[in-house]
């Protein structure tokens, strides 16, 4: 009857249960998954120290120019607005506007130019995208500050990350901020698109690495299941079973010795199932051999056992022994030949009651005269029911 193949659960506890009993079975499964999570957190670790290394490198590098191209063209500006005498001059304010043009041409980057004090805003400066407080305290604390912005500066909806470069500008007529956006999206990119690489040759290399796990475990693991399907068939008794030698490596070796091994098992049991063939027909022939003197001594014993009233009382109770022992004697005989019979396989055993007080009830009859010689009482105590095993 065909039966409809079941659906594979997903289920996490049974996802769990089958990735853990092949965790449990398969010496492959071990060494590829310790290789794919070895090579993977060094990977990761390689990739995420080197991505660190190289965006800050370029970090770096625009900080250090930027701050450079900020510092000169600060200085220039500075001696163009010490040529407005007066804040309140109506042309002062285009001359600020002129001033911060060409101070954005220079450095290829915005450039905002914002009051500090009651006298600079006598100026009355177009309004302009602020930085954040807490960066204006600093550069007015530090005199020139340089921090890193995500700001919108077209005011496009969009925010993009900016290296702003602050500097304070103290004027005759009162003080000024000058702040320099250098745009960061060229190295941001250029920083991804090396986190990216190095990403994707992480995963090849991880990738790469469980294959060669696969591929070395499976040369190494088929030959030990070869081995072990094999003396699986050994232990069925199949004792003609060897093993593929192919080369001359440590394998090869292997199955050299398993074979060799097998045969010496199959000689070994050879030789013993050829012993115990032996032993039975021993056993058998030994037993049909002794028929023949038991029953010449059966028949005297019997002649003396009938005629033992007319002997003397220890002579008559020895004829009563001798049958008694005769009879015990056939008993193992018979016993014996069961025995072969039960070795050779042409017969079964089968369990029967016996009652354990007469058979205890013999030995002692039978051992009395020892018992007597040696001044030793044997008393018998038994239930009035059977006891039966």
């Amino acid at each position: 009857m065909l039966r409809p193949n079941r659906p594979v659960s997903l289920h996490p506890a049974a996802l769990f249960a089958a990735a853990r009993r092949a965790w449990r079975r398969s010496l492959q499964v071990r060494v590829v998954t310790i290789t794919l999570v070895t090579s993977g957190a060094l990977v990761a670790t390689f990739a995420i120290l080197v991505s660190a290394r190289i965006t800050d490198g370029l970090i770096s590098a625009k900080t250090e120019s930027a701050v450079e191209s900020a510092r000169t063209d600060s200085a220039d500006v500075k001696g163009q607005l010490d040529a407005i005498t007066d804040a309140r001059d109506v042309a002062a304010r285009t001359n600020v506007e002129v001033v911060r043009s060409t101070s954005a041409s220079r450095v290829g980057a915005p450039v905002q130019i914002v009051p500090a004090d009651a006298q600079a805003r006598l100026l009355e400066l177009p309004a302009v995208a602020t930085v954040p407080d807490e960066f204006a305290a600093a550069v007015s604390t530090a005199g020139m500050a340089q921090q890193r912005l995500n700001l919108d500066l077209d005011r496009s909806g969009e925010e993009r990350l900016y290296l702003v470069v602050g500097r304070v500008l103290e004027q005759q007529w009162g003080t000024l901020h000058i702040y320099y956006f250098f745009p960061l999206d060229n190295e941001a990119t250029l920083a991804g698109e090396f986190t990216n690489t190095i990403t994707v040759t992480g995963l090849a290399l991880v990738l790469m690495l469980a294959l060669v796990a696969y591929l070395v475990t499976r040369m190494v693991v088929s030959p030990v299941r070869v081995a072990a399907r094999t003396a699986q068939r050994l232990s069925n008794g199949l004792l003609d079973q060897r093993m593929e030698v192919n080369g001359e490596d440590d394998l090869a070796a292997l199955a050299a010795s398993f074979n060799q091994m097998a045969e010496n098992l199959q000689r070994h049991i050879l030789r013993l199932e050829e012993m115990s063939r032996l032993q039975r027909r021993f056993t058998s022939d030994v037993s049909h051999e002794l028929r023949t003197p038991l029953t010449t001594v059966r028949m005297a014993a019997d002649l003396i056992y009938s005629e033992r009233e007319e002997f003397d009382a220890p002579v008559s109770r020895s004829a009563e022994l001798l049958v008694a022992e005769l009879d015990r004697f056939e008993s193992l005989l018979a016993e014996l030949l069961e025995i072969s019979r039960f070795d050779a396989g042409f017969a079964a055993l089968d369990a029967e009651p016996a009652n354990l007080g007469p058979m205890l009830e013999r030995v002692i009859d039978r051992l009395s005269p020892v018992a007597e010689r040696a001044g030793v009482t044997v008393e018998l105590d038994l239930p009035t029911e059977p006891v039966v095993a």
